[in-house]
């Protein structure tokens, strides 16, 4: 592996194309290598707070974007998991409403339903505040931070 040094002056002198090509390429390897990672032993999955807390730090390590994930298993269904992803890098207006997406499919949800609900800091806030709703049924009571980037 070349020295740090070194190779931070390679990539200063990228194009952007190459250095877009360059973070793409990064993503994809670090997607795969995470796909291939052994889960958790199957009585872990029978518990939904373990199952939800670990598919929280797999979002994490996933996305670099984001800066913290909330278990929400307040009003949530015995087979629904709920988390709520805090992403510096969300273009939407901070008023806009808060909407779940169904990442079930995805991540082979072993008999659970799996929302995820993306918002910018200042969302985050104004839920906090009372300001800005979260999806209906959805509550920050017994909110769980599963991981963020202060930690």
């Amino acid at each position: 592996m070349p020295d740090l040094d070194s190779l931070i002056q390679q990539l200063i002198h990228l194009s952007r194309r190459d250095y877009s090509d360059l973070i793409g390429r990064v993503d994809r390897e670090r997607r795969q290598a995470l796909q291939h990672e052994v889960l958790p032993p199957l009585e872990l999955w029978r518990n939904k707070d373990c199952q939800a807390h670990w598919y929280g730090r797999q979002h994490f390590d996933v996305d670099k974007n984001l800066i913290a994930v909330y278990y929400l298993p307040e009003n949530a269904p015995p087979n629904e998991i709920r988390l709520l992803e805090v992403s510096r890098d969300l273009a939407i207006p901070e008023l806009a409403p808060i909407e779940a997406l169904d990442f079930s499919e995805k991540q082979g949800h072993l008999g659970r339903t799996l929302f995820v609900a993306d918002v910018t800091p200042g969302q985050f806030e104004a839920i906090r505040k009372g300001t800005v709703s979260l999806p209906p049924g959805w509550s920050m009571t017994d909110a769980q931070r599963v991981v963020s980037v202060d930690q």
